[in-house]
């Protein structure tokens, strides 16, 4: 299965996935995401008021919640970065292996391990996989 074919691309039209249900449930989950949004911005103008000295969520914690819940904060930050770099570095790495390979014509071709993230979802299993990438 190709790029195309997994995406749901059938030769010029892509085939529907989602029924009007599935599209009002996703338009009601924005709605309600949104109202979260605007009440934890609404709780962080108010924490910011009374500690003038606050700025980030480590010290909102710290001065609100306590050194040791601030620095499983503090880690906890450090690990959505590494997180969302890792993520972004396997995503440009298959489009510059996917570029590559068109630009030239096909002659130029890389192993899957460059490009792939060190664990995958399998669909046969519905389990997470250690590919060693």
């Amino acid at each position: 299965m190709d790029r195309n074919e997994h995406l749901g691309y059938q030769g010029g039209t892509y085939k529907n996935a989602l029924t009007w249900l599935d599209m009002m449930g996703m338009g009601i989950g924005t709605i309600i995401g949104a109202v979260v949004c605007v009440f934890a911005a609404f709780n962080y103008a108010e924490i910011a008021s009374m500690i003038p000295i606050s700025g980030s969520a480590y010290t909102y914690t710290y001065a609100t919640l306590g050194e040791f819940v601030a620095w499983v904060i503090g880690w906890d930050v450090m690990l959505e970065y590494i997180v969302g770099a890792a993520e972004v570095a396997v995503g440009r790495a298959d489009y510059v292996e996917y570029f590559l390979h068109e630009a030239s014509g096909g002659s130029i071709n890389f192993d899957k391990n460059w490009s792939n993230s060190p664990v995958i979802w399998n669909e046969d299993t519905q389990a997470f996989e250690v590919i060693g990438a």
